[in-house]
This record gives structure tokens, sequence and C-alpha cells, in this order.
């Protein structure tokens, strides 16, 4: 299976659309995705141009540079951190809807330390007090199998079996303690 990561801006200078491009390209290798730099980039290129609509003249898929390549794969490294359980799958709070402008003193202010803005976000809580924004994409791998699951409706409950079981995750993406977002949440034991 490979996995390939894209990601996107505005362009430069400023105009209607996004500049889209490869940053990544991964292999499964033993529970864990692995950078690979391919050789023949054509057909990853064809396969994000069908994958997204670009809208001519708007948006554009850059040329790749496989060599700027950062590795986000979630390859454990020894000396790293250990392991991690899920322990809470939070939905982002209704409480924190619509915009939040407090009046203070007849001026609008914006709040310091608003805690909508961690409330108000899909999120996980990791065993070691990590709070990740977000719900990535889980793969699961279990006795019959992988299971993936990427559809945001049903990312709230297979999270939620991963943190019921005590399963042991590793991370593909952003994954910092300040700012954890990952995009793959990969399930690897019990």
């Amino acid at each position: 299976m490979r996995l390939v990561v894209t990601d996107c801006s505005y362009n430069t200078p400023p105009r209607f659309g996004e500049d889209r491009s490869i940053t990544g390209i991964y292999v499964a290798e033993q529970s864990s995705w692995k950078l690979v730099r391919p050789a023949n980039i054509g057909d990853y290129v064809a396969l994000v141009r069908r994958s997204y609509r670009f809208q001519s003249g708007h948006d554009e898929l850059l040329p790749v540079d496989s060599q700027r390549w950062r590795d986000q794969g979630n390859s454990l490294d020894p000396h790293g951190p250990p392991p991690v359980q899920v322990k809470a799958v939070l939905a982002a709070s209704p409480e924190c809807r619509g915009v939040r402008l407090p009046m203070v003193n007849g001026r609008v202010q914006r709040l310091e330390n608003d805690p909508c803005d961690v409330d108000g976000k899909d999120r996980i809580e990791l065993s070691n007090g990590t709070v990740c924004i977000g719900w990535p994409t889980a793969v699961i791998d279990g006795p019959e199998g992988r299971e993936i699951v990427a559809d945001h409706k049903a990312l709230h409950a297979a999270l939620k079996r991963i943190a019921d079981e005590h399963r042991t995750v590793v991370f593909a993406g952003q994954r910092d303690p300040e700012r954890c977002s990952p995009t793959i949440v990969w399930a690897t034991g019990r």
C-alpha cells in the first residue's frame, strides 16, 4: 500500500485558486509509514491530478522536488518518545460555534485564553497528556486484517474503539506535543 501526501497553499502572488504539491510518498512497512522517493514520479502526479478538481487558470500542481520532502512517517525511534494510547475522543463543543467576540468597555475584544480555541475543535487526548486537534484517518490492524477509516462521520466511533481497546498508536503527520494535528493514527497493538 502507498500513501501520497499533498499540501496546498494560496498562490503567490495571491490570486483566486491554490498551489498544490506532493510532499511525500510513503509505503506501509511493518506497521509504519516509510518515506520513499520513487524514480518515476509521473504515475503519482497523474494520480493527484485525477484526485483533485484543478480549475484551469486558477489552481496549479507544482513541480515535484522529492529531495525537499521532510519525513513525516511514523517509524518508531528507539530513542524517541514511548508509545501512547488514545485516552479520550472529544467532539467539538456546540457551545463554541459561531463568532465569539466579547464587548469590553464598548469595544470588541479577542479573548486571550479562549477555551474554545481547543474545545471548539474535534480532538483526541493521549495517555501522555498531549491533545491532538482534529480526527486523523484511522488505520487499525487486527487479526481479521487492516481497516482504514477516513469518513469523518465514522471516525468518532473508530477512534473511540481504539481508546476503549487500549490500543498502542503511532502517528503520521504533525505530532509535536505543542501542536499535534496528525493526518493518520495507526493502531498497532493492544
